[in-house]
Order: C-alpha cells, then structure tokens, then sequence
C-alpha cells in the first residue's frame, strides 16, 4: 500500500500562498487531457517561480524489482525512467544519458539511492539532507551533474502514485544563491501534495506506468489525439501517415495500454472503470 504519513515539515503555508497554489491548480486543470505535456511543463515553469529556483526537471520512476532482487539493488530497483527538463540543452541530454546509464554500471545514483530508501512515501528534501556535502561533492556524480551548472543546491518532490511508481519534481539553485529554506520545502509540499490526478496523468502519458516501457514521442502524440474528439481518419492527416499505419500504431498503443479501445484508453486516463 502506498502510504502519506504526515510530512516531515507542516504543510502550512499561509492564506496568501494558498491563494498561489490555488490559482495554479486551477489554470493546471483547465489543460484537457490532449495537452499533458504543456501542462507538464507549465508546472514546472511556475514551481521554478514559486520557489525562486534557476531551473526545473520532471522524472518518472518505476520500480523494476522486489523481495529479494530489490534488497541486492542499490537502488532497491527503482530506476527514473522519463526525464522532463523546463528548457532542454544538448549538455542536459548527454548528461541524462550518462545518469541513466550510471544507475546500473558505476553503482547507481547517490541522490537516487537515499530517496529510494522511503519508497512509498510523499516528502520533500533538500540536498544538505540527503548528503554528507563534504563527501557528496568529492564524488563523480556530483562533478559531472553538479559542476558544468555550478548547482549550489537541489530540492526534491517525490509522490508516490502506485506502488511501483514515483514521480520526482527537482528544483536546482545555482551560483552564490542562498539555499532552500523549510518555507520553499513548505510551498512545493503544499502545491503537489494535492495533485495526484496529474500526477498520474503524467506518468501514463510519458509511458512509466506500463512496465518501464517508455512511450516514443510519435505515441505520446498519437495518443494526446486519441483523448481528443479527432476521428481516425483526422489522426492520421494531423500525423502525415497513411490511415492504415494509423489504425496499426492505434492498435498498438491500445494494446500497450491494456485496453480494448477509445473508450478504454479515456477511462484509464480518467481513472475510472470502462
């Protein structure tokens, strides 16, 4: 079972910032389900405003191994899967390959491995917390991935939204700024605590809920149409294919989904029943 005991620091903003963290998750629902990742990015522009942060990145992770196999991980088998940068750069894209690799050949993630050790609940943490920064700053992962952006410190969001699903909101300071303080950890807490539907909207759109198989950036589009009210026949001239290779990528996606069809793949998105 996926558990939210109370957070380590009191969700308790203030009025005034709850009229903050009101007006974003009204302006964030008002994005329809064919928008999931505008809306995705959106957040992350106004998490990165909200807190005074210099930059903003989504990942999704899914927990590839249990019982035995994960007590042997270093990661417990949790692996990020998908990962969303607010403004993507070449280095930033080489940098995620590198990470991605780093979690199985060099002994996992640092950050990854402390996080991993609450699997299952919501919290909020700031790097200072997660590490001895002496040592963390001596280690490989932190000269790769923290030196070319001269990162001075880093806060973490993670929700659990099943058992073998996290997603992870990271804001990162940069330069002489100070660092995060309890009101910032208090503010993301407050806005994401609340928000499990997008949440989980965002992991079945980038593909982290079905198994760690990713879904391509031509079935995320195909599959933002399909929530739509477009037919077919429309999909298929918005995608500039043939309508026969529509109907075989729409076949496939359903059956990566699980579902049997249109109504299947909306109700899954909805979470309710077909």
């Amino acid at each position: 079972m996926v558990s939210f005991p109370n957070h380590t620091l009191p969700i308790n903003p203030g009025e005034e910032t709850s009229a903050l963290v009101f007006t974003i998750w009204d302006r964030l629902a008002d994005f329809d389900a064919t928008q999931t990742e505008d809306a995705l990015l959106f957040l992350l522009q106004e998490l990165k405003k909200l807190v005074g942060a210099d930059d903003a990145v989504w990942i999704g992770a899914v927990r590839l191994a249990h019982g035995k196999a994960a007590e042997r991980d270093h990661q417990r088998g949790w692996r990020g899967n998908v990962v969303v940068h607010l403004e993507w750069t070449d280095l930033k894209r080489q940098l995620v390959a590198s990470a991605m690799k780093a979690q199985e050949i060099d002994g996992g993630i640092p950050s990854f491995i402390e996080l991993a050790r609450q699997a299952g609940n919501f919290r909020v943490r700031v790097l200072r917390e997660l590490h001895d920064m002496a040592a963390f700053t001596q280690t490989e992962h932190y000269r790769a991935c923290f030196v070319p952006f001269d990162i001075t410190d880093r806060m973490w969001c993670v929700f659990p939204v099943n058992e073998d699903c996290e997603v992870a909101f990271i804001l990162d300071r940069f330069g002489d700024r100070p660092g995060f303080s309890p009101r910032d950890q208090q503010l993301l807490a407050a806005t994401l605590r609340g928000l499990r539907w997008f949440h989980r909207q965002a992991m079945l759109f980038h593909g982290v809920m079905l198994g760690g198989e990713r879904l391509s950036p031509r079935e995320r589009s195909l599959c933002a149409c399909l929530l739509g009210n477009r037919t077919e026949k429309q999909i298929a001239v918005s995608l500039k294919l043939t309508f026969s290779t529509t109907r075989t990528y729409i076949k496939a996606l359903y059956k990566k989904f699980g579902v049997k069809g249109r109504a299947g793949l909306m109700a899954l998105w909805l979470g309710t029943p077909p």
